[in-house]
This record gives C-alpha cells, sequence and structure tokens, in this order.
C-alpha cells in the first residue's frame, strides 16, 4: 500500500488527533484480514478501493433566481484520482460513528473492506446506485463543459 493512500486512510479515521489510536485500529483489521484470507491484506484493501471508486458524484445546486426552488442534482466527474481515492476512503467509512468504541468500529471497518473486496456491501451497493442515477440525470450533460 502507498505511504500517501495510508496517511489519507489515517486521517479519515483519526477523531480529536488521537492519530495513535487510529494507527493501532488500521494495523488491527489489517492483521485480522490477513488472519482470516489467504490474500495479503494490502491487496485485499487495494480491492475494496477499486470496487468502492465512484467515477461521478452528485453535486447539490441551489437556484439563484428563486428563493423557494428545489435544489438541482447534477452529476459531475471526479478527475482527480488523489481525489477519487479520498471519496472511495470516506465511502468506507462513511457508515462507522466516530463516537463507537474502537473494537466495535475496528470490527465493522474489516467486515466492510472484506466485503467491498468482494463486491458486496454497503459501500458497492451505493456506488450502483449512484450509477444508475446517472442517466437519470443525463439531460444536465447537455450543459456540462467537456474540455
Amino acid at each position: 500500500m502507498k505511504q500517501k493512500i495510508k496517511n489519507k486512510l489515517i486521517n479519515h479515521i483519526t477523531t480529536n488527533g488521537n492519530k495513535k489510536t487510529s494507527e493501532k485500529i488500521l494495523l488491527k483489521s489489517f492483521k485480522t484480514i490477513q488472519k482470516e484470507s489467504k490474500k495479503q491484506s494490502t491487496k485485499i484493501f487495494q480491492l475494496a478501493l477499486i470496487n468502492s471508486t465512484e467515477l461521478f458524484k452528485l453535486t447539490k445546486y441551489k437556484n439563484k433566481n428563486k428563493k423557494k426552488a428545489p435544489l438541482k442534482e447534477i452529476p459531475t466527474f471526479i478527475l482527480n484520482s488523489t481525489s477519487r481515492t479520498s471519496f472511495a476512503i470516506k465511502n468506507l467509512l462513511k457508515n462507522k460513528s466516530k463516537n463507537s468504541i474502537t473494537n466495535k468500529f475496528f470490527y465493522d471497518f474489516k467486515k466492510e473492506i472484506i466485503l467491498a473486496s468482494q463486491q458486496k456491501g454497503i459501500t458497492v451497493e451505493s456506488k450502483i446506485n449512484l450509477q444508475k442515477q446517472i442517466p437519470q440525470k443525463k439531460r444536465f450533460f447537455a450543459f456540462y463543459k467537456w474540455k
């Protein structure tokens, strides 16, 4: 695993400036993944990241002319690979509560990584649902600035 991705993962896990505890959680989860499966934990994490990365993001825009108009959801591309990986890490961690006990968080995180590497789990389902919503918002691509 690249050092940049590891640092991003630790930064997303970190709460209240406790970087040591987030490193312990990361190491503990990777060790248990290594014990449970026959593959390396870094390869499983790479699969989980690949399976949970999204190419599109729905951004909500407010109509400036009308005050009570509903928000428009316009699909936008995520062009930068570093922002794609950070969105994938956020999606892996999205379902976890930040105030949970470290053992519970570690267990849920490990479970989600394993499920995402097998193309199952909540993060992969949310990615699939987003990809299904994009063709419905296809009419907004007419106004998209292609470069």
